[in-house]
């Protein structure tokens, strides 16, 4: 069973690593958006 787990958790599905891709997309995008408000800011 414990064996299974770590197989799991090494290997995760393709739902899980587009999700993985598109949570990292989505954050670089929010910080370009942040820093191009702290710039217009200044």
């Amino acid at each position: 069973m414990d064996r299974t787990i770590n197989y799991v958790v090494i290997k995760p599905t393709e739902a899980e690593v587009k999700r993985l891709e598109i949570v990292r997309t989505l954050a670089n995008l929010l910080r370009k958006y942040a820093e191009k408000v702290a710039k217009d800011k200044q």
